[in-house]
């Protein structure tokens, strides 16, 4: 008798499908379920971490861009804003940590986080010095033309025209605009790590 014949007369035994039956209900089965849920919660765990970084620093970089236009925002609301904002940014950043298998995410996070916060402490001085040191420590972080660096760092509000505050402005979206680019590339790349969960990187 050949290996076929052998196998084919041996899957044809009662008990031989009895056995196999119970495997595949017993073990194969739950484990393909067990797999599903835990790729399907995976995938809901960055959704959620995403969309947290993302709404956070979209709320708080709004909050800085009002607070530096004409019509200003009030102290008091500006002041909340941050500190939802830094409550929010070190809660991500431990949520990272905890669920992602890389934990540079989190570690990058923390820097562009940290960025963010500079852009609200620069934009409540006027102190060349203070300003100067924002400036230096922004630029490890966020992306703009040097030129765009200069205006931020020299102006003055203080005898400016309305033209001189038209360039201001538009540095200071043009620093908003890269610290969004950062958080976003951030989150896309969140969305394709594993994440641990029971111990298993998923």
């Amino acid at each position: 008798m050949d290996l076929l014949e052998f196998l084919r007369q041996l899957t044809a035994h009662p008990l031989v499908v009895v056995v196999a039956t119970a495997t595949l209900s017993g073990y194969l089965i739950p484990t393909l379920v067990r797999r599903a849920q835990e790729q399907q919660q995976a995938h809901a765990i960055r959704v959620m971490l995403a969309k947290e970084m993302s709404e956070s620093a979209a709320k708080m970089l709004v909050s800085v861009q009002f607070a530096e236009h004409v019509a200003g925002i009030k102290q008091e609301v500006y002041d909340a804003a941050y500190l939802a904002w830094e409550i929010s940014r070190l809660s991500i950043a431990t949520q990272i940590g905890a669920q992602l298998a890389d934990q540079s995410v989190a570690k990058e996070w923390i820097e562009i986080s940290r960025g963010i916060s500079r852009m609200y402490e620069l934009s409540g001085t006027w102190s060349a010095p203070h300003r100067t040191k924002a400036i230096s420590d922004l630029k490890a972080v966020f992306r703009i033309t040097e030129d765009d660096w200069q205006i931020l760092r020299d102006y003055s509000r203080k005898g400016a025209s309305a033209d001189d505050f038209q360039v201001f402005f538009a540095a200071w979206i043009a620093l908003q605009q890269s610290a969004l680019d950062r958080v976003s590339a951030l989150a896309s790349r969140l969305q394709r790590s594993a994440v641990n969960i029971r111990g298993q990187n998923t």
